[in-house]
């Protein structure tokens, strides 16, 4: 394979290798000394790969309406990433400066929640200006909003309730009218110092997964709930594409349970835990990411091979959501040099540029570090 791609690279012309040279050599975007010229090297100039610093810390990350979404803490500033582009806009928030925040997105909005609050304290902010343009009302006096997510025309709000025992409750708003219009009865929980819920959208459903022994799942129209045990905490799942994924913390293996049955279905091997316990597992679009410390690997979801891998920034620490998966790209909240950046890792170019070199054979990816420590660009082969 690699000896036919050195005969394609040989092939190139020379006028052509030099005119990407030149367009790249002044761009974040320039290919590594490193890589040859082939078409490969081209796939570098088509990739959208960056990191962007954020300067401050970040509890959750959000996308909709064609924006990637996180609010920095230490400066109160909001930071809105066009997906396609990758151009960056910040908000001033300073009202909220220092608040741990978890956010959502929908078309127009994006949706903050303050984790400091003694009650459920929401806002909504034009996706367009930065400005918040509405502070709608939420029952419960119990606690500050847990969680939060944007599917299926509405936003969906995971908070604490004041039942014995207490446990939570999600409530359905609807954008239109700022209104909730649909409280879930209690899910059994705890809310003690440490212990966490999720909210999740997939598969047509609302999930909900904690410090308990349970999945549960609720219908989006109706609220009707249905409660599924697990053999453990079910606060370590992920969810996509109708399955949870379990990333075990003491072993190399990697599990898709069923969440309807709350039973493993098949285990893939996968790097053993890292040392500092930064791990965590992404599902995506016919890709599993899993990040075990500095290390990155990319897995078939059908199969569970391996189709790549790399060393990467680790992920940064979070409330909410540290990664998630648009499409087939990748973005993630990582540790870079000068604090928390937003990384973004995109597989769909590297694909089309597997069928430009007219072959189905490895593609490379690079991860590109931009934050003002040098630009490194890594690569990883990919079989798509």
């Amino acid at each position: 394979m690699r000896q036919r791609r050195r005969l394609a690279a040989s092939m190139v012309p020379v006028w052509f290798v030099l005119s990407i040279i030149m367009v790249a050599a002044g761009s974040c975007a320039a290919p590594s000394a490193r890589q040859r010229a082939s078409p490969s090297a081209a796939s570098h100039a088509r990739l959208k790969v960056i990191s962007i610093p954020l300067r401050g810390e970040v509890d959750d990350l959000a996308a909709g309406g064609g924006y990637v979404w996180a609010f920095v803490r230490d400066t109160g500033v909001l930071v809105r990433i066009a997906q396609r582009t990758g151009k960056v806009q910040r908000f001033a928030l300073g009202a909220w400066r220092r608040m741990p925040v978890v956010d959502a997105a929908t078309q127009g909005a994006v949706w903050l929640a303050n984790q400091h609050s003694t009650h459920p304290d929401l806002i909504r902010v034009s996706a367009a200006t930065g400005r918040i343009v509405a502070r709608p009302p939420v029952p419960g006096r119990s606690g500050p909003i847990w969680g939060l997510t944007a599917a299926y025309g509405s936003v969906w709000i995971l908070a604490p309730d004041a039942a014995s025992p207490p446990g939570w409750r999600v409530l359905r708003l609807n954008p239109a009218t700022n209104r909730v219009d649909k409280i879930s009865a209690n899910i059994a929980g705890t809310q003690f110092t440490g212990h966490t819920a999720s909210i999740w959208a997939d598969a047509g459903k609302i999930w909900v997964t904690g410090s308990q022994d349970t999945i549960v799942s609720l219908n989006p129209r109706t609220m009707a709930m249905h409660t599924t045990p697990t053999a453990g905490l079910s606060e370590g799942l992920a969810f996509g594409g109708g399955d949870a994924w379990q990333l075990a913390n003491d072993r190399p293996g990697l599990s898709m349970i069923d969440p309807r049955t709350g039973r493993a279905i098949k285990t893939f091997t996968v790097p053993p835990p890292s040392a500092t316990g930064d791990d965590q597992a992404v599902v995506g679009i016919g890709l599993l990411w899993v990040f075990r410390g500095s290390d990155l690997t990319v897995l078939s979801r059908s199969s569970g091979q391996a189709v790549g891998s790399s060393r990467v920034q680790p992920l940064a620490g979070s409330f909410g959501t540290a990664a998630l998966v648009i499409g087939r790209t990748l973005w993630y909240l990582a540790q870079a040099p000068n604090g928390t950046s937003i990384d973004r890792v995109d597989v769909s170019a590297a694909r089309a540029v597997a069928s430009w070199a007219g072959s189905s054979s490895l593609s490379p990816l690079a991860l590109r570090d931009c934050t003002g420590f040098g630009n490194r660009t890594r690569t990883i082969s990919l079989g798509i």
